[in-house]
């Protein structure tokens, strides 16, 4: 199993394929291929957030029922 990419490495990577979309020096093939690692790439970027929003997210029971806190990544 490949180690977990880091997200800002996947941001940059996404960050190339956006740069060589826009200059238009590759060609149709290329571009296709890139664009498919990209949208591959997106999903895996969605992920990381998603599973670290879980983490700091908080259920806090208050006398009107249950609050959503999120936590002070500066506490943590």
């Amino acid at each position: 199993m490949a180690p977990k990419e880091n997200f800002e490495t996947i941001v940059r990577r996404l960050q190339e394929i956006v740069d060589a979309l826009e200059q238009g020096q590759t060609d149709l093939d290329d571009s296709i291929k890139i664009f498919e690692e990209g949208l591959q790439l997106v999903q895996k970027c969605n992920k990381q957030l998603d599973a670290a929003e879980i983490k700091i997210r908080k259920l806090v029971k208050t006398e009107d029922g249950l609050q959503l806190n999120f936590l002070d990544p500066e506490k943590m």
